[in-house]
C-alpha cells in the first residue's frame, strides 16, 4: 500500500544477467533455436530481467507513482565472457568485458 503523495527511493539490484547461469526452466524453453546452452540460458536471463522489470513498473503504474517516477536502467560490465566462455556473454563488436583493460 502507498500513497502518490509520498516520496520513493528504490535500489534495486538483481543478480541477473550473471554467472552462475541460472533460471527458470520455463524461459529457457522459450529459446529452443538456441542450441548453445550457455547463450540460451544468457537468454533466457536476459528474458527473466525484462519481466521482472516491466512488472515493477506495472505496479508502480498501479500505485499512481509512473508519472512522477525516473527509472534507470544500468548494466555495470557488458556481457560476462570470463572463465573461456563459459558465462555465455558476447559483446560483439566491441572488445573485451569485466576485469580487462575495455571495461
Amino acid at each position: 500500500s502507498s500513497s502518490s503523495s509520498s516520496s520513493l527511493f528504490l535500489f534495486w539490484s538483481l543478480h541477473l544477467v550473471h554467472y552462475p547461469l541460472q533460471v527458470p526452466d520455463a524461459y529457457l524453453e522459450r529459446f529452443p533455436w538456441i542450441d548453445d546452452d550457455r547463450r540460451r540460458s544468457y537468454h533466457a536471463m536476459v528474458a527473466y530481467l525484462d519481466e521482472e522489470i516491466g512488472m515493477m513498473a506495472s505496479t508502480l503504474k498501479k500505485e499512481g507513482l509512473w508519472n512522477n517516477t525516473l527509472l534507470i536502467v544500468h548494466s555495470d560490465n557488458g556481457g560476462e565472457i570470463l572463465l573461456g566462455g563459459t558465462c555465455g556473454g558476447n559483446n560483439w563488436p566491441l572488445t573485451g568485458g569485466k576485469f580487462s583493460n575495455w571495461e
